[in-house]
Parts: structure tokens; C-alpha cells; sequence
């Protein structure tokens, strides 16, 4: 059994009547990868909850520990499980995976090294690759992780968790599309709320056409960091 010991309270939900009561689905990604919602009407009583490591929010994939219901941390590392087999180690906040080199493959632990690069590379992400935001604004302490699932020269699609927590429109295929900018040859993500994107991690083993279903009820110099 894989336990990280993640202890993460990521972006604060926004809206009001449109939210999912806590734990419903909003949508389902890549793999069968069911996104969530985590809005509760005790926030503070899940804050605690969550800095006391209550094993009743603890989410699990199999044998592997995904995080807590239903952060945006847990999404990221619970799509990858499905979808490549790996998972990125234990961070206290979403920003902290910036710094992580590299996942885990479940099946036998091995190092597996991933590429980052920041917002305003020549590098644009792929789908499967992980969006980090900073802690400032509205990602304030925390920052953000989120999966792109699907990149246009003008847009970029992710999944989330614990931001709008509203149920996906019928068709739609992800929680935000992103505004993203082509200039010079350069691709930047811009967020609509008050957040500043980190840049981008990509692993080339995320695969979306042999993701088996799941139902859980090169410029070093600016480019690669």
C-alpha cells in the first residue's frame, strides 16, 4: 500500500447556488476519472478535519492513496494513477509539486522524470500535463494543480477540483477552458479569476487511448526549468 502523506487545502470554492453538495460528480475525465465536488456548507469544519488528517476524507485508488476529498491535489494524482500508473509524492500544498522531479510508477516504484516548463515557454502543454499555479490571488497559501485535457492556440481545457464545484454541462469535457495566448512563437495560459500559472509538467507516458476505465464510486534556457 502507497501512503503520501498529503496534508493540502487547495483554491477556496467560488459561486453559490450552482454548487454540488460535497462528494457528488461533476463530470468524468480521461479513463473514466470522475471529478468531484468539494464544496461543504462546514468549511471550517472540513479545514479542521483536513489539518487533522481525519482518515474520513481520505481517498483511495485501489491500495493507493490519493489525497484528501475532494482537493485538487487528489485529482491530479488520482488521474495519473489511472491513466499512466504513476503518482507524485506527497506535497503539503498544490504549488509544492513544481518542485517534486519526477512520479512514482504504482506497480514498482520506480523514478520516473517529468519535464516542467514555465508559462510563456515555446513548449506548449499536452494533454495528461499538469498546470501549476502559484500561491497568490485567488490560489492564495496554497496554489493549484489542475490536468489539461485538450490544448488550441487560443485555449487551454483542464479538470479540477475545489474551485467552481458545478456540475459539467451536457457534452462538456472539462471544468474550465482557459484563455492562452500565441505570440512569438510563445504560449501563455492565462486564468480568468485572480491566479498566476506557475507553467506547465508534461510526462510523455500519460496515455488517454489505452487508459483502462475506471469508475470511482527544449530550450533550457527559458523553456525547461
Amino acid at each position: 500500500m502507497w501512503w503520501p502523506a498529503v496534508i493540502v487545502v487547495a483554491a477556496v470554492v467560488v459561486g453559490a447556488d450552482a454548487r454540488a453538495p460535497f462528494g457528488d460528480v461533476l463530470g468524468v475525465s480521461h479513463g473514466g476519472v470522475q471529478v468531484r465536488s468539494c464544496h461543504t456548507e462546514s468549511p471550517e469544519a472540513y479545514r479542521e478535519a483536513l489539518r487533522a488528517g481525519d482518515p474520513k476524507y481520505h481517498a483511495f485508488l485501489g491500495d493507493v492513496f490519493t489525497g484528501f476529498q475532494w482537493q485538487c491535489v487528489e485529482l491530479a494524482r488520482r488521474y495519473l494513477v489511472v491513466n499512466a500508473g504513476v503518482a507524485f509524492d506527497d506535497v503539503v500544498n498544490a504549488y509544492q509539486i513544481w518542485d517534486l522531479d519526477g512520479v512514482r510508477r504504482v506497480a514498482d516504484g520506480e523514478r520516473v522524470a517529468w519535464r516542467r516548463f514555465a508559462n510563456g515557454s515555446r513548449v506548449r502543454p499536452e494533454i495528461g500535463s499538469l498546470l501549476i499555479w502559484r500561491p497568490a490571488g485567488f490560489y492564495e497559501r496554497t496554489g493549484h494543480v489542475a490536468v489539461v485535457v485538450a490544448v488550441g492556440d487560443a485555449f487551454v481545457d483542464i479538470v479540477e477540483q475545489n474551485v467552481d464545484d458545478t456540475v459539467w454541462e451536457p457534452g462538456q469535457t472539462y471544468s474550465r477552458r482557459l484563455k492562452a495566448r500565441s505570440d512569438a512563437g510563445s504560449f501563455t495560459v492565462v486564468d480568468d479569476y485572480d491566479g498566476d500559472v506557475i507553467g506547465w509538467i508534461i510526462m510523455s507516458i500519460v496515455t488517454t487511448e489505452r487508459a483502462p476505465a475506471y469508475d470511482d464510486e527544449s530550450d533550457m534556457d527559458r523553456d525547461e526549468l
